[in-house]
């Protein structure tokens, strides 16, 4: 891209236009590292803005912000007045695909990099092919990325761009849960901006969604935290159940399992036959490794523990 030298400059933070804000997704935890870095040891990397074109003749100079902005609320919030500022001299269209093209080094996240792909593609009417030559990637990368933002309702979007919910929860339980329930996933979001809920405890809640009935999931989908509370108490129960049984409480209820689990398959073994007429070979190997590896655990057992 032929552009003229960048500047640098310090500018007052409201000389700057935030035009892609919406596009970068707010991290409260990574803000708040962010502002402890720049107290610590001041803005050691400049803001990336370009000239704003669109500002009247007769007013002050503006710039388009196009990277930088978590730095920015961070250097606002410490109060600083001034923020270093690297000044592109090219349309905003050029330095954002001057930007996707490096952010293999900038950790922009999947849905941040979609939201620039569709200004791009909706904003200065490059096509998907072109936005792809001038970011560097192949066509396919940019068709991918795009496809992140169709599977996303509107709302979810906005939550992602407030930093109140992930990349993870929008695309791994919000857009299944979408598409199938509109009405819970829209109930769901609600209480993750009131009540967030961690990845390990949502991945809980959502798994458990999937396998229940449908009049437990009107309970869960009212009260999910409620459920991940229980959920961590019977956990807790558990473990002190398990430490209070010690090694041989563990054992016998492994024991436990492992018949009920062989019962299933002995009660299973009569519908295969019944479907298939006969015991597929490779089943048949699959008892007999059983029945040997059972047969070595009662040898040893006998061995070690005979009276």
């Amino acid at each position: 891209m032929d552009r003229a030298p960048a500047t640098v400059v310090e500018l007052e933070p409201h000389c700057l236009e935030l035009r892609y804000a919406s596009m970068r997704l707010g991290r409260t935890r990574r803000l708040e590292a962010l502002m402890r870095s720049l107290e610590r040891d001041g803005q050691c990397s400049a803001l990336l803005a370009v000239p704003d074109a669109s500002a009247a003749p007769d007013t002050p100079e503006r710039f388009v912000l196009i990277d930088g902005y978590r730095r920015l609320a961070a250097l606002r919030r410490l109060g600083r007045d001034t923020a270093r500022v690297e000044v592109w001299h090219c349309p905003p269209g050029e330095a954002l695909c001057a930007l996707l093209a490096r952010t293999q080094a900038l950790a922009f996240e999947p849905l941040e990099e979609a939201l620039l792909l569709r200004e791009l593609t909706t904003g200065t009417g490059l096509s998907q092919r072109e936005v792809a030559r001038r970011c560097a990637r192949d066509a396919s990368w940019v068709s991918r990325r795009l496809a992140l933002l169709g599977a996303l309702p509107q709302p979810v979007l906005e939550a992602l761009g407030e930093g109140c919910l992930s990349s993870w929860a929008a695309s791994r339980v919000l857009a299944p849960l979408a598409r199938a329930n509109a009405a819970h996933a829209a109930q769901l979001l609600e209480h993750l901006r009131t009540q967030p809920l961690s990845t390990r405890a949502l991945r809980r809640w959502f798994e458990h969604y999937v396998r229940t009935d449908h009049a437990t999931r009107e309970r869960l989908i009212a009260h999910p935290a409620l459920f991940c509370e229980a959920h961590d108490e019977t956990l807790a129960q558990r473990a002190a159940a398990a430490l209070a049984a010690g090694p041989e409480g563990e054992w016998l209820a492994a024991c436990a399992r492992a018949t009920r689990l062989c019962r299933w398959l002995h009660r299973r073994l009569g519908e295969l036959r019944a479907s298939a007429g006969a015991v597929p070979a490779e089943l048949a190997c699959a008892c007999a490794a059983l029945a040997r590896t059972v047969e070595r655990l009662r040898a040893d057992f006998d061995a070690e523990h005979r009276p």
